[in-house]
């Protein structure tokens, strides 16, 4: 069964099978930190399972408890990278019905290696054969370089205390939820993440922005405001938790996301979780304005007496591709953002707000403008059913405009068909640059950006290997113009 789907049934299969040995059973990886250095080490899971307790078989004799066998391994491409068996008996109690409220919550914490792993996890009764629960779950353990995200782990209850235990971390007591399964009785969602290495950021990027936020989509605007919003600082691990009232939300499917920025608005690391809410009698929902779940960089304004009214929505989508050029961080985030689970009407408050911070008096003549060259860029580079704004020449032209030299080269010995742009207007690039393109075999009459001299394009030091095919060495004419141009620039 799915880890995000499915766990109603679960609850529901329990209920009905009663005799039969069951669990909830979650993980999340975090990484230690080197306590001599400070810097962040290996990778470790946190799992954790709570067993139903009426599918185990409960001794009078012996107190009304239970005795459980817990087999646990994980297994990688190399074999097992980790294991642990135990054997332990539950807490007594007063009677049966007693024993069977008990709340039975394990938590184990083993280090693993980076790549794919294989959790396996059985559950068994001595001497009751064949009562068994077995949980098989596979995962990715990355490699990490710079500032990243732990996994998002819900928690059943946090609070502080110094007593040491298999639920303790940074001086508190955290039990978590042994799954994604929110129900009616759940009114608060509490979370819990770690920070890593956002020592290693520039002091030019700071003060760095964290979100954290419950959408209905990941990494989509918060529903009814549920959003925390913190400015970071220089930390080698910092936590991150918090808790949200979600006796609003109604039954359905949701994100926890957390998001970190800097300053200008560049997505840093970010991190979600997928949980399901069941809420059969939400609360009152409290009205909350648009400009409360809106990016902070749209203005809401009444864009039924704007431009952008008359755009269908496929137009709009088409918009926001033909501005991705020559858009800044924060608005290409937001335009991927949209392009990967679009909104209508947020999609079109951005496109007028895009257009009126570059001329507030007059934003519709500012578009207009612009899809002037649009026009232009079709004509000169749509290729089949590809738009010319969405080539990479077009994309180039409308970035950066018309270059001040374009060279194409069809026949030369050896080489695909290609293309050399050279602009030499500081004006245009605050540098000077040179843009190779190079048809591909597969491609008919379209051309794709192969390397470029300008910071922050496309650098590709092996651009003879591609250019140079027909060749068979993929070693160049050094006569040729691209060598002529680009040299070992």
């Amino acid at each position: 069964m799915g880890r995000r789907t499915g766990l109603c049934l679960l609850a529901l299969l329990i209920s009905l099978q009663a005799s039969a040995l069951n669990a909830l059973v979650w993980h999340t990886v975090f990484h230690t930190v080197e306590v001599s250095s400070g810097d962040i080490g290996g990778a470790y899971i946190e799992a954790y399972w709570q067993v139903i307790p009426g599918g185990l078989h409960f001794n009078k004799d012996d107190q009304w408890r239970a005795t459980l066998k817990t087999d646990i391994l994980f297994r990688s491409d190399t074999g097992i990278v980790a294991e642990q068996h135990l054997e332990q008996r539950t807490a007594p109690a007063g009677s049966l019905a007693d024993a069977r409220q008990q709340n039975i919550i394990d938590l184990h914490r083993y280090k693993l290696p980076e790549g794919k792993i294989t959790m396996l996890l059985q559950l068994s009764e001595p001497g009751y054969e064949g009562n068994k629960f077995v949980y098989i779950d596979s995962f990715t353990v990355a490699k990490e370089n710079g500032t990243f995200y732990s996994g998002l782990q819900l928690l059943d209850t946090s609070y502080a205390s110094t007593v040491m235990n298999m639920f303790s971390k940074n001086e508190h007591q955290q039990i978590p939820l042994c799954s994604n399964f929110l129900d009616d009785y759940h009114k608060v969602l509490h979370y819990y993440a770690e920070l890593y290495q956002g020592n290693l950021l520039s002091a030019d990027e700071y003060p760095l922005i964290q979100r954290v936020f419950i959408s209905r989509r990941e990494y989509e605007m918060p529903v009814h405001g549920m959003m925390h919003k913190d400015s970071i600082e220089r930390h080698t691990v910092r936590p991150v938790y918090g808790s949200f009232d979600i006796g609003v939300l109604p039954s359905g499917n949701y994100y926890l996301n957390t998001v970190l920025e800097d300053k200008k608005g560049v997505r840093i690391a970010a991190n979600s979780y997928f949980f399901q809410r069941e809420n059969k009698h939400p609360d009152e929902v409290k009205t909350v304005s648009p400009k409360d779940t809106m990016p902070e960089h749209i203005e809401m304004i009444d864009v039924a007496k704007t431009f952008v009214d008359k755009f269908s929505f496929p137009q709009l989508m088409a918009v926001l591709k033909m501005i991705s050029p020559i858009s800044d961080a924060l608005e290409t985030q937001t335009i991927k953002s949209f392009q990967k689970k679009p909104d209508e009407m947020y999609v079109r408050y951005f496109i007028y707000n895009f257009w009126s911070a570059r001329n507030k008096n007059d934003p519709e003549g500012e578009w207009k403008k612009y899809a002037d060259k649009v026009r232009d860029v079709n004509k000169l580079f749509t290729a089949g059913a590809t738009r010319g704004y969405e080539t990479d020449r077009g994309i180039i032209y409308l970035k950066y405009g018309k270059p001040d030299e374009r060279v194409p080269v069809e026949n030369e010995a050896g080489a695909l068909p290609y293309e050399i742009w050279e602009y030499r207007n500081a004006g245009k690039l605050n540098q000077e640059g040179v843009f190779l393109f190079y048809r591909p075999p597969e491609m008919i009459n379209d051309y794709r950006l192969l390397h470029s001299t300008v910071n922050g394009e496309t650098r590709n030091a092996d651009w003879r290997n591609y250019l140079y095919k027909l060749s068979g060495s993929g070693s160049s004419n050094l006569n040729s113009r691209a060598e002529q141009y680009i040299r070992n620039r």
